[in-house]
């Protein structure tokens, strides 16, 4: 049994709350008798915030407070060029759109 610093309790604490976290904690929830802690920095309501809920404003969080600057390293297959392009958080932040 782990306990988290407001007194949660679960089973297992799964990191992450994106695409794999939460497919992991579905799983795990199939079984009634654990309880699951799923863990996710987040920023307090993103679903109040219009960048975040309208997918045409999402270009706008690039650079601002709410951008993480996390980049993805993709290879140009011809001749193994590195390309960086920004991420930045998607509509339910589990899966970022990539600009």
């Amino acid at each position: 049994m782990a306990t988290v610093s407001n007194g949660s309790e679960g089973d297992f604490i799964i990191v992450g709350g994106g695409t794999a976290g939460n497919a992991v904690a579905g799983r795990l929830a199939e079984n009634p008798n654990v309880r699951i802690l799923l863990v996710e920095a987040d920023i307090p309501n993103p679903d109040q915030i219009d960048e975040i809920t309208t997918p045409s404003k999402a270009s706008d969080l690039r650079g601002s407070k709410y951008d993480w600057a996390y980049k993805t390293a993709m290879t140009k297959r011809d001749d193994f060029e590195r390309i960086e392009k920004p991420n930045i958080p998607g509509l339910d932040y589990a899966t970022p759109l990539s600009c």
